[in-house]
């Protein structure tokens, strides 16, 4: 009787394991229909991670698939390792957080996404690690208070922005922090 249950105990653990173990296969054993991916030879959508490789073996691309759509975080890499761009995506959209780099590791960017448009605060920095700009995205428009700095961490500029215009008093400054001058924009009413 403890033999039957132990065999039994083995087999639900290797059922376990093989079925919750992920796919990883080439890009290139992959086919689109009806906008959804499948592993060629199979007719239910794929499940699991795509990747492309460097011609040295060195990971280029992994995507995580769920039922066929994007689905988890797509890492691109430069042929150095480092991260290029990580993006979160929900049933083959971006959701969530995108991220880009420079070859050298540092950040370039993060932008916020929900159903494929960029929503949320958004920054860029210069390839030293200083901030270059940032402000908030609605509908992937510009909106509200924007900062844009120098390489030196100066501010360039800062105003507001209302679907995706100038709007109001915007301020400019030299590299040195010094005001140089202000302009002002009206809201343009599109007939």
């Amino acid at each position: 009787m403890f033999k039957i249950i132990r065999q039994l105990f083995l087999l639900v653990f290797l059922m376990t394991f093989l079925m919750s173990s992920t796919i990883i296969v080439d890009v290139s054993r992959l086919f689109q229909k009806n906008d959804l991916t499948y592993l060629k030879g199979n007719k239910e959508p794929f499940t699991g991670i795509a990747t492309m490789k460097f011609d040295d073996g060195s990971v280029f691309m992994e995507t995580p698939y769920k039922e066929g759509l994007i689905s988890g975080t797509e890492k691109i890499f430069y042929e150095n390792g480092n991260p290029q761009m990580e993006s979160d995506y929900l049933k083959g959209k971006y959701q969530g957080m995108v991220k880009h780099y420079f070859e050298n590791g540092q950040l370039k960017s993060e932008e916020v996404y929900e159903s494929d448009y960029k929503y949320g605060m958004s920054k860029y920095w210069y390839d030293n690690g200083q901030l270059q700009k940032q402000g908030v995205y609605t509908d992937c428009k510009e909106e509200g208070i924007w900062r844009e700095y120098y390489k030196n961490g100066n501010l360039k500029s800062e105003g507001k922005y209302s679907d995706a215009e100038k709007v109001g008093r915007w301020n400019y400054y030299n590299e040195n922090g010094v005001f140089i001058k202000a302009e002002s924009h009206k809201i343009s009413i599109g007939i």
